[in-house]
């Protein structure tokens, strides 16, 4: 592996386990957000959208997740028979 190769892995590595070391307390605020919105704040539902949407797009960006490929969803999961 190139050197500058090597210095990219380790840098996403850095940013994947800053992302990790902040799960605890962005999954806390997400709770608080379903408790407000459970009791009808009115804000609660759009801005728990927006932490969803957020955490989502930052995970794929930190390659912990991975939407899966619309060609997955057009193939059969089940054995032909």
């Amino acid at each position: 592996m190139a050197d500058g190769d090597r210095e990219l892995q380790r840098r996403l590595a850095e940013v994947r386990d800053a992302y990790v070391a902040r799960l605890p307390q962005r999954l806390a605020e997400l709770r608080l957000l379903v408790t407000d919105a459970r009791a009808g704040a009115p804000e609660a539902t759009s801005a728990l959208h927006r932490q969803l949407h957020s955490l989502t797009g930052s995970a794929g960006t930190c390659l912990l997740y991975t939407s899966p490929s619309p060609r997955d969803r057009t193939r059969s999961r089940m054995p032909s028979s």
